[in-house]
């Protein structure tokens, strides 16, 4: 059946709200990982840990696709109730405009702490702020311009989510218009998720992405890929069968998605043993590599949106419950309208914050999880606290960390 248009005008989608903050505060986790496991990163600990190595490697497997999943079921709702014109101006708002600021204000910060770990480098942040801006123009779609070789300094860290979820919320608006106007493919695909198990079928666009479009890119995420998460995010928003399939289905998935990462673990020990990149090429190694983190992804995705749908069915009979009794909202609630609020700019700030602090952490006489920790939860602290100071104070800063204005 689909989704009324309705209903959808009136209410939020609180799920997507709590899973999508969930997914941001988890990123400062992730990214202090980041410090300690063993690949290149802005600011190393001297000790790694495979344990970090592997915790990252998880996460990655699932954490930006299923951003970019629920960015898609937001899109659906957000076209129910604005015209396309209204919805081109809500993302240049919500993401164009925090991006431009983003790379202007917090992305230089992260390169410059990478520098002043050689303690050979000497150059003030003024000195070396000009020089993060030397770029050079190129005609390679979707990314315009690129560090300067010769400076080498430039880029858009973090911030990356931004921008290609702008673009691609352009690119992917003519199909978003298209299946709002003939729901005859959606329910096509909604009837074949009915059957058991179906639904992880919906795995074959990411791993052709994943196996036969070349982007010359490092080893990591094919960036048409999450054009694919968006596209499915709001095709499950279209229909409410695909959230009860998910439901149903969310422990076969959880499982296939376990021995697909298994193998794509495999995969990435292989291939870094014998120094090939596996996003290229099409030996065994890089071939299974792609296929199964294309399958993974796939699967995790499903298996914890899954889980999500069976936490708010429970959720929604107890809030029922609540308004029968004439109880004061859940705190729960006004935890979540907040949420709803910080995660934007809470994700534009947070990766910076995690290296700054962790550039004087790692300096520490300490262990790995302690370290861990301490950068940890002294980031979440300092970046709510930047957030409540300076992001959410006046209409101008709300605009450039992408928060909803105030009514005068």
């Amino acid at each position: 059946m689909i989704a009324s248009p309705a209903n959808n005008k009136i209410n939020r989608r609180g799920d997507v709200d709590s899973v999508r903050a969930l997914l941001v505060l988890g990123l400062v986790f992730f990214h202090t990982a980041r410090i300690f496991d063993l690949m290149p990163y802005y600011v190393k600990n001297e000790q790694t840990s495979l344990l970090m190595m592997a915790l990252v490697g998880f996460v990655s497997q699932w954490g930006m696709p299923l951003l970019f999943f629920m960015a898609g079921i937001a899109t659906w709702h957000s076209l129910n109730h604005r015209t396309v014109g209204e919805y081109l101006k809500e993302r240049v708002r919500r993401l164009l405009i925090p991006f431009i600021f983003g790379v202007a204000v917090i992305a230089p910060p992260l390169r410059y702490y990478a520098l002043l770990a050689n303690p050979d480098y000497q150059d003030s942040f003024w000195q070396f702020y000009p020089q993060f801006f030397r770029v050079v123009l190129t005609p390679s779609f979707p990314r315009f311009f690129h560090a300067d070789p010769a400076v080498g300094l430039f880029e858009i860290a973090h911030l990356w989510f931004l921008y290609y979820l702008f673009i691609f919320s352009l690119m992917a608006l003519p199909l978003f218009v298209y299946l709002r106007k003939d729901s005859r493919f959606v329910s096509r695909v909604a009837n074949l998720c009915e059957l058991r198990g179906a639904i992880l079928l919906l795995a074959v666009p990411v791993v052709s992405i994943e196996l036969f479009v070349h982007l010359g890119e490092s080893a990591g995420w094919n960036r048409y890929s999450f054009l694919s998460f968006l596209i499915m995010g709001f095709i499950f928003a279209s229909d409410d069968r695909f959230e009860e399939s998910a439901s149903r289905n969310s422990i076969i998935a959880l499982a296939a998605g376990a021995l697909a990462l298994a193998v794509f673990f495999w995969a990435s020990v292989k291939t870094w043993q014998e120094g090939i990149d596996p996003s290229r090429g099409y030996g065994i190694e890089s071939v299974l590599w792609r296929m199964f983190k294309g399958l993974s992804s796939w699967f995790w995705v499903i298996g914890l949106w899954g889980l999500g749908q069976r936490y708010k069915r429970r959720r929604s009979s107890l809030r029922q419950t609540i308004n029968d009794t004439h109880s004061k909202p859940a705190v729960i609630d006004k935890i979540l309208r907040y949420a709803n609020e910080v995660v934007l700019p809470f994700y534009i700030i947070h990766e910076t914050v995690v290296v700054i602090i962790g550039f004087y952490v790692v300096k520490w006489e300490a262990g790995v999880m302690a370290k861990y920790f301490a950068v940890s939860l002294a980031s979440v602290a300092a970046t709510l606290l930047l957030y409540e100071v300076f992001a959410r104070r006046t209409n101008i800063t709300r605009l450039l960390f992408g928060v909803k204005l105030k009514k005068r």
